[in-house]
C-alpha cells in the first residue's frame, strides 16, 4: 500500500506538469495509470487544502476495503466428508464389489452433474437395488476382466 503523502507529492508534480496526459504522467511517476486515476479522483480536490491534508495523515486503505471479488468454483477449498455407514449387504466377501459399484455410481453423477456438494445425495446415491446376486455378476466380471489383463490371477477364496 502507497501512504498517501507519496499519492499526493505524485499528485502534485502531475499538477505542476499540465502537459503530461495521464498515459505520460503514469510513466513519469511509476504507477499504472489506472492506479493514477483513482488517486486523481480520490485526492485531487485536496492537494489545495492542507489541513484536509493533514486530517487524513498517512494512513491506508482501510482493511477489508475495495473492490469485492466473487468466489469462483475454483476459489473454494475442496472438503473431505466422510460418512460413517454400515454395509446394507449381510456378507463380507462383496464389501469391496459393493464399495466400487457405489464409487462409480458417485463418481458418474458428479461428472454429470457438476453439483457444488454431495452431502444431501449420498442417501440416495448409496442405497438401491444393488443386490448379492448383481455383486456376483459384478465380481464374476471383475475376476474375468483381471484374468484377461494379467497372465497369472490368484483368487484367494
Amino acid at each position: 500500500q502507497v501512504p498517501i503523502a507519496t499519492k499526493v507529492s505524485k499528485l502534485k508534480e502531475w499538477r505542476d506538469n499540465p502537459k503530461w496526459t495521464a498515459k505520460v504522467a503514469a510513466k513519469q511517476l511509476g504507477v499504472a495509470k489506472g492506479t493514477l486515476m483513482g488517486w486523481k479522483k480520490a485526492l485531487w480536490h485536496l492537494l489545495d487544502d492542507p489541513a484536509a491534508l493533514e486530517a487524513l495523515g498517512d494512513a491506508f486503505r482501510k482493511k477489508g476495503a475495495g473492490k469485492k471479488k466473487r468466489l469462483k468454483t475454483y476459489d473454494v477449498a475442496p472438503q473431505l466428508l466422510a460418512y460413517k455407514t454400515s454395509p446394507i449387504q449381510s456378507n463380507s466377501l462383496d464389501c469391496g464389489v459393493y464399495m466400487l459399484h457405489y464409487m462409480h455410481k458417485v463418481a458418474r453423477f458428479i461428472s454429470e452433474r457438476r453439483p457444488d456438494s454431495v452431502a444431501e445425495k449420498m442417501k440416495s446415491l448409496t442405497s438401491g437395488s444393488f443386490n448379492v446376486t448383481k455383486a456376483g455378476r459384478s465380481r464374476s466380471a471383475l475376476l474375468e476382466a483381471l484374468q484377461k489383463d494379467k497372465v497369472a490371477v490368484t483368487v484367494i477364496e
